[in-house]
């Protein structure tokens, strides 16, 4: 029960992360700069969880691993990003999310998980979930179709994530600290971003980056170190992934405290469904 717990968190903490985000971007913030500095706040949150929940201590699968997390995180989300352009957002957004099947079909490949009827519930209502928003939501936000380019980054996005999440599962099995785990991750991540922002000229740091970068680095410290304790307490990564990755529904629920955006019924729909997944989560947690 308590890596569900763990997995509700990180669900909590990346949803409102991301709220922040788009508060950011409307207020006109840089975000290739951004991105590269808030690495710092990020490490710094998240040497202190894993100080206080998992103790500080280096090793080679610590240094190793937190540097290709970091690497596969960036790009994973640059993907994304870029697909969001020309693509259409609602199936770009329905692909990545659905990382988390990937996710469980390696844990079960590569790190022995059992297979179980409640995961398998779980991950078609978490499905139901993503679909119910994305795809029956229709409303609002001009949509483009853009050709095979988006979906194919959509679809290396999705699978780069994937690979992240048992990356890291296989991290902290094997012995890697918590806390340089994403250190080191947030290390090559803003190596990344300095090279992203260099190659387009954004270095520039406005005041509004300032003031929501330390917001965001903690929140994002919360989420990754909520995962990965529930990861080191024994929690599959077929069930706390999937949980997590339900965090877009928590962003849609501070836009509509906060933003008085309509929780239309598609929305209601897929809050409904996540609930429902977390529940047949619990029975195997």
């Amino acid at each position: 029960m308590i890596n569900l717990l763990l997995a509700v968190l990180s669900m909590l903490a990346q949803g409102t992360s991301n709220f922040v985000y788009k508060r950011a971007q409307d207020r006109g913030i840089v975000l290739e700069s951004y991105l590269m500095v808030e690495s710092v706040p990020f490490a710094v949150a998240a040497l202190l969880m894993g100080a206080f929940l998992d103790g500080l201590f280096l090793n080679r699968t610590t240094v190793i691993l937190g540097l290709i997390c970091g690497v596969f995180s960036f790009w994973a989300i640059f993907c994304f990003v870029t697909s969001l352009k020309a693509g259409e957002v609602g199936v770009n957004s329905l692909i990545f999310r659905l990382n988390f099947v990937f996710v469980a079909i390696f844990a079960m490949l590569w790190l022995g998980e059992r297979w179980t009827l409640s995961v398998g519930v779980g991950l078609v209502f978490a499905i139901l979930a993503i679909g119910s928003v994305t795809l029956m939501e229709r409303g609002g936000g001009k949509r483009f179709v853009g050709g095979r380019r988006p979906i194919g980054l959509a679809l290396l996005g999705m699978v780069l994530f994937a690979v992240l999440n048992v990356v890291l599962k296989i991290g902290i099995r094997d012995g890697a600290n918590m806390g340089w785990l994403i250190a080191f991750a947030a290390f090559s991540w803003a190596s990344c971003a300095a090279v992203l922002a260099a190659a387009r000229k954004r270095f520039l740091m406005p005041r509004n980056n300032w003031i929501f970068l330390p917001i965001t680095g903690f929140l994002k410290a919360i989420a990754f170190c909520s995962l990965l304790y529930a990861f080191r307490r024994g929690g599959a990564a077929s069930v706390v992934v999937p949980i997590a990755q339900l965090s877009f529904l928590v962003t849609i629920g501070w836009a509509a405290v906060i933003l008085r955006e309509p929780l239309t019924r598609p929305k209601l729909v897929g809050l409904g469904f996540a609930v429902a997944a977390i529940v047949a989560f619990s029975v195997r947690s």
